[in-house]
């Protein structure tokens, strides 16, 4: 899962690579693929770590992994705006594969496969996906700010999937002021800082 991983970050970003503009942009995505291939070959597995280094390697894979998701819708909405022509359910249909394939991998940063369980979550989670992709295609947005309106959900959902995934189950309790500060936020990133075009 670590070759996997590091092949479709260094996919991604060579994807975003070849539709961004700015020079700045250019140089992050080189210097953040730099720390990437360090994180692989240059650290120790995870499974190595003591419990506190764990925790805080998982959290890293955990923002590779968002990262790569966020930087490959961006991808498909700025190959969508670039080629119009192409179909977006298409589009769509790939960009849900490669998250539900980043859901797996974060997962199993947790869990040994389970089977069936997994399968369903899933399944779930890709039509979830396609959906959405659909539904903020249509709106009057930036590719980057279509990216983040898909990718905030997604990595909720996952994070909340995976807590039900766990023995212990998710305490609802705990989660509800976190989601809606999160919800508030996304409001506010709608109104406030997203341009409408």
């Amino acid at each position: 899962k670590g070759l996997g991983l590091l092949l479709f970050s260094a996919l991604v970003s060579l994807a975003l690579f070849t539709v961004v503009e700015s020079l700045f942009v250019k140089w992050w995505l080189a210097a953040w693929g730099e720390v990437v291939v360090e994180h692989f070959f240059l650290r120790p597995a995870g499974s190595d770590l003591p419990p506190p280094q764990k925790k805080i390697w998982r959290r890293w894979r955990s923002l590779i992994i968002t990262w790569d998701f966020l930087a490959l819708v961006i991808f498909i909405f700025a190959f969508s705006a670039f080629l119009p022509q192409f179909p977006f359910w298409l589009l769509a249909f790939f960009a849900s594969v490669g998250g539900v394939y980043l859901t797996l991998l974060s997962w199993q940063e947790y869990f040994v496969w389970p089977g069936k369980r997994f399968f369903l979550w899933l399944a779930v989670f890709f039509l979830l996906l396609w959906e959405w992709l659909w539904v903020i295609h249509l709106l009057p947005l930036g590719y980057l700010a279509a990216g983040v309106l898909v990718v905030w959900p997604w990595y909720l959902a996952e994070l909340l999937a995976r807590f039900q995934l766990s023995p212990e189950g998710i305490s609802w309790r705990k989660q509800i002021s976190f989601l809606m500060i999160n919800l508030l936020l996304y409001i506010g990133l709608l109104v406030f800082f997203v341009k409408w075009i």
